[in-house]
């Protein structure tokens, strides 16, 4: 699943993503973890934690 069919989800439920309390992201390589945190916040806004 993406975060945009997350968000889509979510819509339907009258929920958004304010609503997410966790969200697990597994990577196959740490070379991948500056490219998911720059879509992450595309989605979410601090505080992360």
């Amino acid at each position: 699943m993406t975060l945009a069919d997350l968000q889509t989800t979510l819509k339907a439920t009258d929920a958004d993503l304010k609503n997410v309390v966790l969200i697990q992201i597994y990577l196959t390589s740490l070379e991948h973890k500056l490219v998911v945190d720059e879509i992450y916040t595309c989605y979410f806004s601090e505080p992360y934690l």
